[in-house]
C-alpha cells in the first residue's frame, strides 16, 4: 500500500529528529515509538512492533509515571502494554 510506504518514510526522520531534540527518554519519543509500531502492526509486521512498543511504553512509565493518562493509555492500546 502507497500511503503505508510513505508513512514509513516520514516516520524514520521523525524519530530521528525527535530523539536528537529531546532525548531518546522523552514522551515525544514514545509517541513516535508507538507510532511506528502502529505503523509495523498495520504491516503485519508484529515481530517488529513489538519491541518498539515495549520501549514506548517503558519510556512513558519512567519518565511520566504509572498514573499518567499517556502511560495508562499506551498500557490499555498495546499488546506489550501488559507487562505494567
Amino acid at each position: 500500500d502507497a500511503a503505508l510506504k510513505a508513512m514509513f518514510e516520514v516516520s524514520g526522520p521523525v524519530l530521528a529528529i525527535d530523539e536528537a531534540s529531546f532525548g531518546a527518554d522523552h514522551p515525544a519519543v514514545a509517541r513516535d515509538l508507538n507510532n511506528l509500531a502502529q505503523l509495523l502492526q498495520a504491516a503485519r509486521r508484529l515481530g517488529e512492533a513489538d519491541p518498539h512498543q515495549w520501549t514506548a511504553c517503558l519510556i512513558l512509565l519512567l519518565s511520566l509515571g504509572f498514573e499518567h493518562s499517556n502511560t495508562q493509555t499506551a498500557h490499555k492500546e498495546n499488546r506489550a502494554g501488559n507487562f505494567l
